[in-house]
């Protein structure tokens, strides 16, 4: 649903909400139709929202509303708001202190629901607070999120890949991530805005509502909010660089009219060969063992020359996973030694094995290992990269970062539309 429909149809709902609680005045009315965004319309109607198991709740079925309302004036010395919090001590409030703290937990409440409030703290802290990033008792001495740990970053500024890393390190159980504000300064705004001007001793009682209303309700509600924030315009950045560079991947020119070996390298294994001739049709496999810790150079150039040969190969796709540079000086050597004129180059095998293992793999190739499998697909990304690349869910071809944890639904959209019709038609 586009966002303008959302928006409208969210507001329509609000009002019916709050009309059906008998509490829409013309100001909450106007309110909502002017608010421009779903966090405004939320944040109006949040105090309208039922809190049957809240303190504050409990303490409003508790007939303590009248003593917070007075509390919120501060009109009175401490002395004689206690008194008068006496007056509420019944079956249900067994003490004075316990009808102070029932009155302060709805103001408390009251102050996080304000709307104002939460629209200045939500601004506030996304400008001048911090992710403060700590190791967790399982963080990896030399492991990836190392280097995070013990380190603050700005909300406002931390660049997009680096909270994605940051949020992978804490879903992995290695971090500790939480909003580091400076308390002082929010005990002096809230001194400065909420507390009357000629306020009575009873303040400090106020003041501690107010305080505890921050802690306990606002800021873990805020704090939600901004890393929803944060996470969103991540995930848009992430999936846009993921988009473009499986663009211009997809859009990778083919070679054509060419019988192409493909290399999936490898040292102990060897490294697994396909042929494929100019039509894409498998042709021939073989294993050869020209990488440590073998080295067999002979009988691997050996084994090349006779496919080179048969197949009258003239390109060579070599994987760029391990072994791969010694795959290149191989057959670097072997055009210079032996005069085959090979022209090799290297491509991403990033989502070989995967592909090599799947059901439409199988069903291409079914009397095939899937090392073999592995291979072939590495020579026809060279081929035709669309073709050979459409087969493969595009997560897991290395071209973005994090894009297994961005929102899904939205890397789908980022994915061209023949590459998911043709995934979709094959999970079927």
């Amino acid at each position: 649903m586009p966002m303008r429909k959302k928006l409208q149809s969210r507001k329509e709902e609000v009002l019916r909400l709050i009309e059906e609680k008998a509490t829409l005045t013309h100001e909450i009315k106007s309110a909502v139709e002017k608010a421009q965004t779903l966090q405004a319309v939320e944040d109006i109607y949040r105090p309208y929202k039922e809190k049957k198991n809240s303190r504050a709740a409990v303490a409003i079925g508790a007939g303590l509303t009248p003593l917070a309302d007075s509390l919120e004036k501060a009109d009175l010395e401490a002395e004689a708001f206690e008194k008068k919090a006496q007056g509420f001590v019944n079956e249900k409030i067994g003490s004075v202190k316990e009808a102070i703290s029932g009155a302060q937990d709805i103001i408390a409440e009251r102050y996080s629901d304000d709307a104002k409030e939460r629209e200045y703290w939500r601004a506030q802290l996304h400008d001048y607070a911090s992710f403060e990033i700590k190791a967790s008792k399982t963080l990896q001495a030399d492991g990836l999120y190392a280097k995070l740990a013990g380190k603050n970053e700005r909300i406002a500024s931390i660049p997009s890949h680096r909270y994605l890393a940051m949020m992978r390190g804490v879903s992995e159980k290695e971090l500790h991530v939480k909003i580091s504000y400076e308390m002082e300064r929010v005990q002096s705004a809230i001194e400065r805005y909420r507390i009357p001007r000629n306020a009575k001793s009873s303040k400090t009682y106020l003041l501690e509502a107010y305080v505890d209303g921050f802690k306990r309700l606002l800021f873990p509600s805020i704090e939600r909010e901004i890393h929803g924030l944060i996470k969103e315009k991540a995930d848009t950045q992430a999936i846009a660089t993921f988009g473009k560079n499986l663009s211009q991947l997809l859009n990778t020119p083919p070679v054509t009219k060419r019988v192409i070996l493909g290399v999936d390298p490898a040292y102990r294994t060897g490294c697994k060969l396909a042929v494929v001739d100019e039509h894409g049709t498998y042709m021939s496999h073989a294993v050869i063992y020209p990488t440590p810790p073998q080295s067999d150079y002979e009988n691997a150039s050996k084994v090349i020359k006779e496919l080179a040969q048969k197949y009258h190969i003239t390109a060579v796709a070599i994987g760029n996973g391990t072994g791969s540079r010694e795959s290149q000086e191989f057959f670097a050597r072997l055009n210079r030694e032996e005069g085959l004129n090979l022209a090799y180059t290297v491509v991403s095998e990033a989502g070989a094995s995967i592909y090599s293992a799947s059901k439409i793999a199988t069903e291409e190739y079914p009397n095939l290992d899937v090392t073999i499998r592995g291979a072939i697909s590495i020579a026809q990304r060279l081929r035709d990269p669309m073709a050979a690349l459409v087969k493969i869910d595009p997560k897991s071809l290395g071209i973005g970062q994090y894009q297994h944890d961005v929102d899904q639904k939205q890397l789908e959209k980022k994915t061209p539309r023949s590459h998911r019709r043709f995934g979709q038609s094959h999970r079927r």
